[in-house]
């Protein structure tokens, strides 16, 4: 399975950076996605859309009630949301209300989409940990940050608790290897709802 889940993310992120790239810039303690406009989306650096993108497919995915990652229906769902929120008359659009008016339309069937797909609440701290590319984590954790933000309906993303939480999975990990990210998350005294 390691080798699959580093594949996969690996493909699906290739082109990511780590969330904030060291630029020498400060940003906002705290950020809600949900006053994000299609074009605050389309003009972000592409590792940052990647990541925002996996914050997303986290968020809807609990709003859906699946933990199943399809990476290529990501790939799909993000060159269409970029392609239609690059639109001239759409730019100005909260991108997550646009979000929210496409989860009516029925998805695609399974069968259909002939992707990889990977169950991100099977992802195990040891599988976590062995990924060489910090982009990857970092992904995984955007996306774990957007499942259990949409539990408790919160949009805003407070970069010192994520990152925070990110460090505490991080070293709860190193001794509890068998366990998967999920599980570590639910019941860790340490890490705070992302």
């Amino acid at each position: 399975m390691r080798k699959l889940v580093l594949g996969m993310l690996l493909g699906a992120t290739a082109a990511a950076v780590t969330l904030f790239p060291s630029t020498g810039r400060t940003y906002p303690v705290s950020i809600d996605y949900s006053k994000y406009s299609c074009g605050d989306f389309v003009y972000m650096p592409p590792g940052q859309q990647k990541i925002f993108a996996g914050w997303l497919s986290g968020w809807y995915s609990q709003k859906t009630s699946t933990t199943v990652f399809d990476f290529t229906r990501f790939q799909t769902n993000l060159a269409s949301v970029t392609d239609w929120c690059g639109k001239k008359g759409n730019i100005k659009d909260l991108l997550m209300g646009v979000l929210d008016r496409s989860m009516k339309s029925p998805a695609p069937a399974p069968s259909n989409l002939g992707g990889k797909t990977m169950d991100m609440a099977q992802i195990k701290c040891s599988d976590y940990l062995s990924d060489p590319d910090p982009s990857n984590q970092k992904f995984i954790a955007a996306w774990m940050s957007g499942y259990y933000s949409s539990q408790i309906n919160r949009t805003e993303v407070r970069w010192a608790g994520f990152e925070g939480n990110v460090q505490s999975v991080w070293k709860y990990c190193q001794k509890h290897k068998a366990e998967t990210i999920m599980n570590v998350i639910t019941n860790s005294n340490q890490v705070r709802v992302f």
